[in-house]
């Protein structure tokens, strides 16, 4: 019995060293695990580099996130990245092929090979990427896949958080002062704005010597920010602006070689400058002491401060239709500065364009980016017609045309089946509601667009305190209808006066939301469908 029992204690002993044995075996033996939305990756560390696990992390069939580990575990610490922690997908397959294994979505395939660690990307169109080079001692990423630019940005915005609606007045023109060594020279710099009927909401004055991002001197410069814009917009971002300074004459600003030293092209460039800034997300107008000659009355300067005050009230005047662009990029991810390619991609011929844009569903912008330039090419897109936005006039798409670019003016088109709301530039400072909006119709196609409100000053939208009220154009029986307005927020106009100003080929009209109105209509919050009787 006593030997019985030494040997019932032996062999404990040797189970015991057994199973010790085996978990260190496996701990530290490549080969991978699936678990929950998750597969790990163990690597041997004389050929893997310095990464010695790696976790492919299915999110949505999408979204792809991957992290690596120098040891045997991950770090804890938190992600700034919003990880979604609900529907999460959980549909995807794994299979090893002799040192391979294949982790597959409906969308997606990662192929990871369990001796080296390589990785490797395979879309749904089978085009391949090495994601090798991304993986070291520490690190993580992540693979999002898209049919279209759209796409991308959505799945990219669910992974680093929605981005916010600016507040209503930030949708406005900043204004910032630099070198307000006191604060009388804010007051008078208030004063000249309001003095030249610039519509504006904020005024900032920086202390002298403080230091801003600058947008660069040079038409060369110019040119590129345009395509700066464009890129990162295409990159996810919302919000792009620039720093708009008017150009010091006094100063040397090197522009390929040369000195612009000359007053007029410096007012010139910086004319331009405002032009595009005005079709930024954001409005940030900047400037120098010895920019107060530049909105002085009277001024040898007139002409710069003329397309300067229209190009505020323009931005003013479309308020309605900008803050509903933001609203769309809140609740669906929307890119308001678009590149072409986002919404012409089936036509070759957009491809590469840096240097016009859609701002919205429906104007295409073109700034003017060379001295004395008075004309420039734009290319219209065939998939429909185009208007002149300051005339009126109708083109049709597929080509270059010749568009006229005066001083004060840059080229603007509407696209063919467009809504655009607009009020008068008396409603700023824009936080405020307008009883009254116009509605201009760009006819020849169907056409619809969402007026997004809220209060405008605050987060409560995202508590769902907002509104949408849908306007759609049927070209065929030329029918307005005013759809059911859909939500409500504190202060909510729930009477309002709607025109509509419609424009077509037999009879164009320039933009000016102060006039006339063809149609002018009450709406109490319930659906009006109403024929508009001039388009035929």
């Amino acid at each position: 019995m006593e030997n019985d029992g030494t040997y019932k204690s032996l062999l404990k002993k040797l189970i015991f060293f057994f199973s010790i044995s085996v978990l260190s075996f496996s701990c530290t033996q490549p080969g991978w695990v699936r678990k929950d939305n998750s597969v790990i990756i163990r690597l041997k560390p004389e050929n893997s580099g310095s990464a010695r696990l790696i976790r492919i992390e299915i999110l949505r069939d999408d979204i792809i996130h991957v992290t690596a580990s120098p040891v045997n575990s991950f770090s804890k610490e938190k992600s700034l990245c919003v990880i979604p922690t609900e529907n999460i997908s959980t549909g995807f397959s794994v299979r090893q092929v002799i040192d391979t294994l294949l982790i597959m979505t409906s969308r997606s395939q990662v192929k990871v090979s369990l001796t080296s660690g390589k990785i490797r990307y395979l879309d749904q169109d089978g085009r391949i990427r090495d994601l090798s080079r991304k993986i070291n001692d520490e690190s993580g990423f992540y693979i999002i896949n898209g049919n279209d630019h759209d796409e991308l940005i959505r799945a990219y915005r669910m992974v680093t958080g929605r981005a916010p609606i600016m507040p209503k007045w930030a949708i406005g023109c900043w204004r910032c002062h630099e070198l307000s060594r006191y604060d009388g020279l804010i007051r008078d710099s208030g004063r000249m704005y309001t003095g030249n009927i610039f519509p504006r909401d904020s005024i900032v004055g920086l202390w002298a010597y403080d230091s801003y991002a600058s947008p660069g001197k040079t038409w060369d410069d110019l040119k590129n920010k345009i395509k700066e814009a464009i890129d990162s917009s295409l990159s996810g971002i919302p919000y792009w602006t620039v720093n708009m300074d008017k150009i010091s004459p006094e100063g040397s600003i090197p522009d390929k070689g040369r000195i612009i030293r000359d007053n007029e092209e410096s007012g010139e460039l910086f004319t331009r400058w405002y032009q595009f800034g005005s079709f930024c997300p954001l409005l940030y107008d900047t400037g120098q002491m010895s920019s107060y000659d530049y909105i002085k009355p009277g001024s040898a300067n007139n002409r710069d401060l003329q397309s300067r005050l229209y190009y505020s009230k323009l931005r003013y005047s479309l308020i309605p239709y900008l803050y509903s662009l933001a609203g769309l990029t809140y609740f669906n991810d929307y890119t308001m500065m678009r590149a072409m390619v986002m919404d012409f991609g089936e036509d070759k011929k957009v491809t590469g364009i840096s240097d016009q844009y859609m701002f919205g569903p429906s104007l295409l912008v073109a700034p003017v980016y060379k001295f004395k330039a008075v004309t420039r090419e734009v290319y219209l897109p065939g998939i429909c017609g185009w208007y002149d936005f300051h005339t009126g006039n109708y083109y049709s798409g597929g080509g270059m045309t010749e568009a006229q670019a005066p001083y004060d003016r840059i080229p603007l088109f509407v696209k063919e089946g467009s809504v655009i709301p607009a009020w008068t530039t008396e409603n700023y400072p824009s936080n405020k509601s307008s009883d009254h909006l116009t509605f201009f119709i760009y006819s020849g196609r169907d056409c619809a667009f969402t007026l997004y409100e809220d209060e405008g000053v605050s987060y409560n939208y995202e508590k769902g305190e907002c509104s949408t009220i849908k306007i759609s154009y049927n070209d065929i029986t030329n029918r307005i209808t005013i759809g059911d307005r859909t939500g409500e927020f504190p202060g909510m106009l729930k009477s309002r006066i709607f025109n509509f100003i419609l424009v077509s080929r037999e009879d164009p009209v320039p933009f000016n939301p102060d006039a006339e109105p063809d149609i002018s209509v009450g709406y109490e919050g319930r659906q009006i469908t109403f024929e508009t009787g001039k388009i035929k």
